[in-house]
């Protein structure tokens, strides 16, 4: 598989290891210093471990119906993204 194929595929495999309850799939596309943040009054953590325990306990189950990213009053957004020149 090429690098652009290997890129396009992660994102996928995050989402459908959260749905699916898929542990293996989580921990190889998460990196060691995952942070994943919740807005709100006081910013909300996640971190790798924690999202492998909730995967783990097929936390992400209930929402496989939707299979969808984050809703705002805007419509569907992509909430983050992390880039590197080349």
């Amino acid at each position: 598989m090429t690098e652009t194929g290997v890129v396009v595929a992660t994102a996928p495999a995050y989402f459908e290891g959260w749905f699916d309850g898929d542990l293996a799939r989580m921990d190889r596309v998460l990196h060691p210093n995952f942070v994943k943040r919740r807005g709100g009054e006081e910013l909300g953590i996640t971190t790798k471990e924690r999202m492998l325990e909730l995967t783990r306990r097929g936390e992400g189950k209930e929402d496989a119906p939707d299979r969808n990213l984050v809703r705002t009053s805007a419509g569907w957004k992509i909430a983050n993204a992390l880039w590197q020149p080349t």
